[in-house]
């Protein structure tokens, strides 16, 4: 599927009603509830039809003290509609922001533009002491820490309630796009000894 295919699309809201009526058509007009087992086309199962869980049970994680984030990528390759998403996805209770830049490996074809001043109009948003900010890998993923740098430092943030990831991983670009910005001696020599 192209991607301009969705580009502009507009989604209406759904409710259960609109949904049982979509898994309906799905099913052929067959009844269900949520004890029904969905089959494909050739009669096999596929799974149980289930309506909305009441609430959720945390698994288990290695960092069990540290707090779940619930992360909204941001991709807009529009600064000022990237801006009111990330308003849009705080209000909406998102606890952390991806910043998918062009370029990235998993831009899928947007990405916000790599430039200062897109980065700042949306750091400028952003409640960075309590929320979760990742900048995805991407091939310039160390300039755009040479820009957020300035923008923490005005916002006088308190370091210790920072929760930041940056992309910085020359590996991973390889890995994602078959190039390199560096030969392979000096991704050698920046890689950590137990890598090597």
């Amino acid at each position: 599927m192209e991607a301009s295919i969705i580009k502009n699309a507009q989604f209406e809201a759904a409710d259960r009603a609109t949904w049982a009526a979509a898994a309906k058509k799905a099913l052929k007009g067959a009844d269900f509830d949520e004890t029904l087992i969905a089959r494909s086309d050739d009669g096999l199962p596929v799974g149980p039809v289930y309506g909305r869980a009441e609430g959720f049970r945390q698994l288990p994680r290695v960092q069990a003290h540290l707090p779940w984030h619930i992360v909204q990528r941001i991709d807009d390759p529009d600064p000022a509609r990237a801006r009111e998403q990330v308003v849009a996805d705080l209000e909406g209770g998102a606890t952390g922001i991806s910043l998918v830049f062009e370029g990235a490996p998993n831009a899928l074809g947007y990405g916000l533009p790599m430039d200062e001043a897109a980065v700042r109009s949306i750091m400028d948003v952003i409640p960075v002491e309590t929320t979760h900010l990742r900048v995805d890998v991407h091939p310039a993923s160390r300039v755009t820490l040479d820009w957020m740098v300035p923008i923490l430092a005005r916002k006088r943030v308190d370091p210790s309630k920072l929760s930041l990831s940056f992309g910085i991983d020359p590996a991973a670009i390889f890995a994602g796009t078959g190039r390199l910005r560096m030969s392979i001696e000096a991704l050698k020599a920046s890689m950590p000894q137990s890598m090597v």
